[in-house]
């Protein structure tokens, strides 16, 4: 350690917060670890760049400075990587920390704590880091378990540890239960009358709250929708419950999230004061099921344009409706109301007419795919053909003068400076004419003949396929969803609908 700066100059100090006994490590310990760090740094005259975490993920995918420290690290910025304890570099699953391993060993990268100094190109490191990064991931599975059995514990004597509480409630750190929120209590009984005594739709409610510029229960600035109205309503929590062990997993860390049946949910009673009465609450389930019957446009089943025509302005879709006398296909005006309940203005238009627009332009695209191709058969592609041939015989020369510069150094026979400038010099060559051959395959254009070919043949499926008698309004429906990715309707007041068509 006293002759480290002979050996190491330029360094990385990676800072992240850990979990000890289940508890996620403060600020004030943060800054602790970064004193630390850079006065051990000064002490040996070390340059240093400090990547912190802002957030701790289990997953490297979930930690950004440790991303870019990985590949500031690939591009050989770094002599070492300064931190705390070993551990803080990762101990999620084995993938993660095979990637960090790989990436240290392969770029000749050191470890460094305050205590010792790990070089994985030394076997006997390297068995000692991975002996490390098992008993790291170990740990780290023990302190999940620990932290998933006290919530399940303290679910079960009435504490709650379900996060943020709902609206209507406060958490008390005394009692580490719920007790009711004087300041939010009004709205909550606020949305439960206009739900159950105006019988008014969550759309509308929240319509209401938004008029009234009542603030939601989430972040500030945010708007009331119907979605958030009706977990409210349905919420058991109000009639004094706690209900946990609902799901596993966590979606923000991107774990796989598995929802538990009903009979292995934990449910405990008059676990503090309700916001509703049992038959209130049986009251708001018959109303949502009264009014999630099918509605009559989803009983007519699939149109020829469902899901396919978006509103030019609000960007939802198009809805339609079919007369029962005429069997008439009728494009309705946009439905969307926003938050404060102003309505769209796009309005419908003639069904009819889009649908000959529509076929127009297909012939139109798939006679201009075929022109496309018709114009570039005659280019003579023989000369850039045998061009790639050369070029990729000369790439495969440098890819194996690299290999050797590599193996010479395995062997000893070239210092590390040498090998980085030889390893440079090869790498740049290999660059260099994969652009080259990039470009002559740009020129001879294959694939994109080929993915023409291939668009023509679709196109053409689809004209023959919907000029067929008797064609269901569900065939043409996927028949258009096979070439087109949308196409977006406009008219206002008076004025003449405007399409476009937005193609696959």
């Amino acid at each position: 350690m006293e002759k480290l700066s002979e050996v190491i100059k330029d360094i990385a100090i990676y800072l992240r917060k850990s979990r000890a006994k289940g508890q996620e490590e403060t600020d004030e310990t943060l800054e602790k670890h970064n004193s630390l760090l850079t006065n051990f740094a000064k002490k040996h005259n070390l340059r240093y760049v400090i990547y912190q975490e802002i957030v701790s993920g289990d997953s490297i995918d979930n930690r950004p400075e440790m991303i870019r420290l990985l590949d500031d690290i690939e591009n050989d910025l770094y002599d070492a990587v300064l931190v705390v304890d070993f551990d803080r570099l990762g101990r999620g699953n084995e993938e993660d920390s095979g990637k960090i391993k790989r990436i240290f060993k392969n770029s000749g990268t050191l470890i460094i704590t305050p205590n010792k100094v790990y070089n994985l190109e030394n076997e006997d490191d390297e068995t000692f880091v991975e002996f490390l990064s098992f008993m790291s991931r170990q740990e780290y599975k023990m302190i999940k378990r620990r932290m998933m059995r006290g919530k399940k514990i303290g679910s079960k004597m009435g504490n709650w540890t379900n996060g943020t509480p709902p609206l209507g409630y406060l958490y008390d750190k005394n009692t580490k239960g719920l007790i009711i929120d004087q300041d939010k209590l009004p709205i909550y009984n606020l949305i439960k009358s206009l739900f159950l005594d105006k019988l008014l739709t969550v759309e509308h409610i929240a319509i209401e709250l938004n008029k009234l510029g009542i603030p939601t229960p989430y972040e500030r600035g945010s708007k009331w929708y119907g979605v958030v109205v009706q977990r409210l309503l349905l919420s058991e929590t109000h009639l004094g419950k706690i209900i946990s062990n609902k799901t596993k997993g966590n979606l923000k860390k991107g774990e796989k999230v598995i929802h538990y049946p009903k009979d292995r949910w934990i449910v405990v009673e008059n676990c503090h004061p309700s916001l509703k009465t049992i038959e209130e609450h049986n009251r708001i389930l018959e109303l949502f099921k009264q009014r999630n019957k099918t509605p009559s446009r989803a009983k007519q089943g699939v149109f020829d344009f469902s899901g396919v025509i978006k509103c030019s302005i609000c960007g939802y879709s198009i809805t339609y409706l079919k007369n029962k006398n005429t069997d008439k296909i009728y494009m309705k005006p946009c439905w969307y109301i926003d938050s404060f309940g102003n309505k769209c203005l796009n309005r419908s238009g003639n069904i009819n007419e889009i649908s000959e627009i529509v076929w127009e332009e297909i012939v139109k695209e798939h006679d201009r795919l075929i022109n496309e191709i018709t114009d570039g058969s005659s280019k003579d592609n023989t000369k850039i053909e045998l061009m790639i041939k050369q070029k990729n015989q000369q790439l495969n020369k440098f890819k194996s003068a690299l290999n050797k510069v590599d193996d010479e150094y395995e062997l000893g026979n070239y210092t590390r400076d040498k090998w980085l400038e030889r390893k440079s010099k090869w790498e740049s060559e290999i660059e260099k004419v994969n652009i080259e051959i990039n470009e002559l395959e740009n020129e001879l254009n294959i694939d994109e003949v080929k993915t023409k070919e291939e668009k023509i043949f679709v196109y053409s499926k689809v004209l023959n396929n919907l000029n067929r008698e008797n064609i269901t309004s569900e065939e043409k429906n996927k028949l258009y969803k096979l070439i087109i990715e949308k196409i977006t309707w406009l008219r206002i007041g008076d004025n003449e609908g405007i399409l476009d068509i937005t193609w696959k």
